[in-house]
């Protein structure tokens, strides 16, 4: 709740996971999840003529598609991760929003490099000016303590 917009959003999420992880293969892992989600969003509106403030509903569904592979140890310390998701939004604002992750690590005892290449876009289908697409490039430490 915003109180200073008079703003108000429910968001609610039922997602199943599942995960796996191979006795043959344990340093891989692979995992997948389905979240379904439910917005209400309310607004009150200030309407100038007749002076009164006018209640905006914004209700939207969406559905969210998620997994990944994991390998850990591939060489040493070396370590990599493929990700993806797939979100599908429907009734007021169809959007389709997608996003694709490759991390690669070299795990050791002082620290972790990581870099990460990611691709995502959002398709708006009513404001279609608001569409976009990035490429993304992360270089990051991580220490364990």
């Amino acid at each position: 709740t915003n109180p200073d917009q008079n703003n108000r959003v429910d968001a609610q999420d039922y997602t199943i996971t599942a995960t796996y992880q191979p006795v043959f293969l344990p340093k891989l892992s692979l995992d997948a999840s389905l979240t379904y989600e439910k917005i209400l969003d309310n607004k009150d509106i200030f309407n100038a003529i007749p002076s009164s403030f006018e209640k905006f509903t914004f209700d939207s569904n969406a559905l969210i598609y998620s997994g990944g592979i994991s390998y850990e140890g591939i060489f040493k310390g070396l370590g990599a991760r493929i990700y993806g998701s797939y979100a599908k939004t429907m009734k007021e604002n169809p959007q389709r929003y997608a996003d694709a992750v490759i991390s690669i690590w070299y795990k050791n005892k002082w620290v972790t490099p990581i870099v990460t290449l990611e691709k995502t876009y959002l398709n708006d289908h009513v404001k279609r000016q608001e569409s976009f697409n990035a490429n993304l490039v992360t270089f990051s430490l991580r220490k364990e303590f």
